[in-house]
């Protein structure tokens, strides 16, 4: 997806600063779903022990 933002902000469909969101937002949701993840395969083991 980070190329895809630093294309539309280098072709001026989208702005520097909204590229700027788009790719924080998206750390973000990487970061929560790396968590919810971690979570759930900790259950896993958790429960096959």
């Amino acid at each position: 997806m980070e190329t895809q933002v630093l294309i539309a902000r280098d072709l001026h469909y989208i702005s520097a600063s909204e590229a700027d969101q788009v790719s924080a937002d998206g750390n973000e949701i990487s970061r929560i779903l790396m968590a919810l993840i971690s979570a759930i395969q900790a259950k896993i083991d958790t429960d096959a022990t």
